[in-house]
């Protein structure tokens, strides 16, 4: 992927990411680093990016396969963007061996990358950010759809209009749609072990969270309103997640797309992302016995 000089200019340098690391503290790093490691665990790296392969199907039949990455990804993200959604989405990419991938904040020049984002970009080891206007992340995607055989893009937070029209149509473009986390639950049992409402407000600053069960402190924001004390007073949806305590985790998957535990606050699963998105594969079929061609 070739960058044209105006995005090289606009990438962040090593001040603005030690700036951030040093205005997230010890414990939210930590939570990071935990989301990290579950996606490296849940999507591990690829030892081969490149093969190709020869299997023959039958008697006189063979399939040639090849497969390797697109040529290039980008995430664009913005200020709605969670640190564990953003997490969640970037490491399936890294791991699936893209050579080339940049992430696009969307927004002004003079604009601060909030410090979670950019610390979670530092720990995942992607470090080539830069910050753009909406108008100019369109006009590079264009210009990337266009120039490149194969490329991924990723959209979350509310960067939809950053992506150009022609984007749509272009056959080697790969564009995934993260699902909004408007909302969430959370249930505190009162003992033993129970989510870190404080934590979640970090990784997930634009989710308003419907707690139940037993509170015991002030709640940490706007976002976060009691809604009873029972597991049956939980708001839920299969658009919402859940964060409860690992005893009810199992039972309540049924109702939610995603339940979490204590310690996984900034932790996300997106289903319809998986390394599949970021590579080609190409399919050729041949007879093993050369024959002459039947005239009906």
């Amino acid at each position: 992927m070739m960058m044209p000089s105006w995005i090289q200019e606009a990438c962040l340098d090593d001040s603005a990411f030690s700036l951030a690391y040093d205005l997230v503290s010890a414990p939210h790093r930590a939570l990071i680093k935990t989301a990290l490691a579950r996606q490296d665990a849940l999507h591990p790296a690829v030892t081969c990016r490149t093969w190709r392969r020869w299997r023959e199907l039958d008697a006189d039949v063979a399939l040639i396969e090849s497969k390797q990455p697109v040529d290039a990804a980008l995430v664009i993200f913005d200020q709605q963007t969670s640190c564990a959604g953003l997490a969640a989405a970037l490491m399936p990419v890294l791991n699936a061996g893209v050579p080339e991938v940049l992430a696009l904040y969307a927004g002004e020049q003079d604009q601060e990358v909030p410090a979670a984002l950019l610390t979670t970009l530092e720990l995942a080891g992607q470090e080539r950010v830069a910050v753009l206007p909406p108008e100019r992340i369109r006009r590079f995607t264009a210009e990337l759809c266009r120039s490149s055989d194969s490329c991924a893009i990723l959209i979350l937070g509310e960067t939809t209009s950053c992506l150009d029209a022609s984007c749509e149509a272009a056959s080697g473009c790969r564009i995934w749609r993260a699902s909004p986390v408007k909302r969430a639950a959370v249930y505190l049992s009162g003992h033993g072990r129970d989510v870190n409402l404080e934590a979640l407000a970090f990784a997930w600053p634009a989710t308003d969270f419907g707690v139940a069960g037993v509170v015991e402190a002030a709640l940490p924001s706007h976002r976060f309103r009691l809604v009873g004390k029972e597991l049956g007073d939980l708001p839920a949806g299969r658009e919402m997640i859940c964060f409860a305590p690992d005893c009810n985790v199992e039972a309540l998957l049924p109702r939610y797309a995603g339940v979490f535990g204590p310690g996984h606050e900034a932790c996300m699963v997106w289903p319809d992302l998986n390394f599949e998105r970021f590579f080609v594969r190409r399919t050729a079929w041949r007879s093993i016995t050369p024959s002459e061609t039947e005239e009906l």
